[in-house]
């Protein structure tokens, strides 16, 4: 037998039974290999193979989108006749003019609302149904970080949300003749606004999502928020008329600054760039906590055995 004969068998050189290893191997410490570009996770591939999942199951379900629509006529309809009826009273008491009118200043301030509150409650009603299904711990078992996999999950219907107000302004400036008056900046500071503000309601969202996967309940809580903007906000009202006190609280909150900052751009012919950068400024703040706070709450559940309980 040859020395490199004898060497097979301990990984060692000069002695018996020794395998040549691979320098690599043989090092104190085995450094795993780089992961190929083109299997590392892209989030906007995610998000859009989601999207496509959930549109393909949307539309073999077509009623619902019929009876979405009615549900806009239907309520812009009660909105128009209202501002009819109290409209000039508003102002009365608010003692300023609404620019546009009731009808303008209560149709965006609903349509925000409900942006808002479809961001806030498709997480925790899409984690309820994979939950339901048993597809929750597959589904953030994937390479995909856990806030990926839940934003990606709920895409399809903010898109969807998104389109229908889009529909709702149309129809309102279309058919009930709102008057709008908003500048080309105005309209540019607009989009970008709504960027902001669907990441900052999203951020909200997660932090529900996360409560109801250690409490296992919390739908409401969502709902609750809104509730609250909806008081304070000045969806249907002016902040004016309130008490100093809410009207305090009300000025403090960031969904107020959303409102003005789309109202501002389409009916009062403003450039509210400072609306705008106040609320990216808590969206600095308030998207890294919820991303950690999320996957905490997953980290926790998992260590406890209870992500898929419900």
């Amino acid at each position: 037998m040859s020395a490199t004969d004898d060497r097979i068998g301990t990984g060692l050189p000069g002695k018996a039974g020794a395998i040549p290893m691979p320098r690599e191997v043989t090092g104190a410490r085995a450094s795993a290999p780089p992961v190929p570009a083109d299997r590392r996770v892209r989030p906007l591939g995610v998000i859009a193979a989601c999207i496509r999942r959930d549109a393909a199951d949307a539309w073999s379900y077509r009623l619902p989108f019929a009876w979405r629509f009615v549900e806009m006529f239907t309520a812009l309809f009660m909105l128009f006749f209202l501002s009819r009826l109290v409209g000039n009273r508003i102002e009365v008491l608010a003692g300023t003019t609404l620019a546009g009118g009731y009808f303008a200043f209560a149709v965006l301030g609903t349509a925000l609302v409900a942006i808002v509150h479809g961001a806030m409650t498709s997480f925790a009603s899409r984690l309820r149904s994979d939950q339901t299904t048993g597809t929750l711990e597959a589904m953030l078992s994937t390479p995909s970080p856990p806030w990926l996999t839940i934003v990606g999950g709920s895409s399809y219907g903010i898109i969807q949300l998104l389109a229908i107000e889009l529909v709702t302004l149309g129809v309102a400036v279309g058919v009930f003749r709102m008057r709008l008056d908003a500048r080309p900046l105005g309209l540019v500071v607009l989009v970008v606004g709504m960027v902001v503000i669907l990441a900052l309601f999203v951020a909200f969202g997660l932090l529900v999502t996360a409560f109801i996967v250690v409490f296992k309940r919390g739908q409401g809580v969502a709902t609750l928020v809104v509730s609250v903007f909806s008081l304070l906000g000045g969806v249907y009202y002016p902040l004016s008329v309130l008490p100093p006190t809410l009207r305090t609280l009300g000025e403090a909150i960031p969904f107020t600054w959303a409102v003005d900052l789309v109202r501002g751009s389409l009916v009062y012919g403003q450039v509210p760039v400072a609306r705008l950068g106040e609320l990216a400024s808590v969206d600095v703040v308030i998207i890294p906590i919820a991303i950690w706070v999320l996957g905490k709450s997953i980290h926790r559940t998992r260590r406890t055995g209870t992500l898929g309980q419900y």
